[in-house]
């Protein structure tokens, strides 16, 4: 994998992170999680069916051993690579990895002398992986709720920011915010930050069941415009975009046949 590849694979972590609330809503619906713990998987395009049967296998083990550790998986659709696959656990704590079990540790322990097989296959199908923690930040999210369903798709803005303009950049996300919360029937926003990985990284999500659905949502400046008149909205605007070093988006699909600790759908 080239170096931008690579760099690209990396600023994608984080951004997938945030859909776990998705799969975890009815459980943290009184209390969110206060990390997100993610795991990203880069798999070789001629070996994808290996890696998603290994992936399953997986799946498998952990409700073989009755493993309660959930964890959300996703897959790109549009944005970057759709080889990616993004498995998402929620954290209270920063106690909580030490429970947590590798997929070969729970192959292993599901599928005795065959789990190292399958560890094998399944390596061989993957080009890169890495690990991040985002922290939620119910201070930026905006009409904070979780659907009673898991939606289909997440659209995510993934935004990296220049270190000394952090500060400007979530004043202008708080006035946004404080906008949104006032146009009747906004959907809600929920908003991350990085804690370990790439830093300065802020991220957005928003979700839904149908490409149709993003017809419906309204445009920051026309929000932002309605509250506090054009020019200001304009100079609001402008001071967050003077923040951003670099900006991607991205729409992720569930992968509920490959989650572990709730299958199907």
């Amino acid at each position: 994998m080239s170096g931008s590849m690579w760099r690209a694979l990396r600023t994608f972590i984080g951004a997938a992170a945030v859909v776990l609330l998705l799969d975890v809503g009815l459980a943290f619906q009184a209390k969110p999680p206060a990390f997100l713990h993610v795991t990203t998987v880069e798999v070789k395009p001629s070996m994808v069916v290996e890696y998603e049967r290994y992936a399953s296998q997986i799946a498998d083990g952990a409700v073989k051993i009755g493993l309660p550790q959930q964890v959300s998986a996703y897959q790109v659709v549009l944005g970057a690579s759709p080889y990616t696959y993004v498995y998402v656990a929620p954290l209270m704590s920063w106690a909580d990895p030490e429970a947590f079990m590798t997929g070969p540790q729970i192959v292993d322990k599901a599928f005795g002398a065959a789990g190292a097989r399958m560890t094998q296959a399944g390596r061989a199908s993957v080009a890169a992986t890495d690990i991040g923690i985002h922290r939620f930040r119910p201070d930026l999210s905006t009409n904070f709720s979780l659907p009673a369903e898991s939606p289909a798709f997440a659209s995510l803005v993934r935004t990296q920011l220049v270190q000394a303009e952090v500060g400007a950049y979530e004043e202008s996300i708080l006035k946004l915010k404080a906008a949104q919360e006032q146009t009747p029937s906004h959907p809600p926003v929920l908003r991350f930050s990085s804690v370990v990985g790439p830093a300065n990284f802020h991220t957005s999500l928003q979700f839904f069941n149908r490409f149709s659905e993003r017809d419906t949502w309204p445009s920051t400046t026309g929000i932002l415009g309605g509250m506090v008149g054009a020019e200001e909205a304009r100079r609001v605007i402008e001071r967050g975009n003077r923040a951003i070093s670099h900006r991607e988006y991205w729409v992720l699909r569930s992968r509920r046949d490959l989650s572990r600790g709730r299958r199907g759908g």
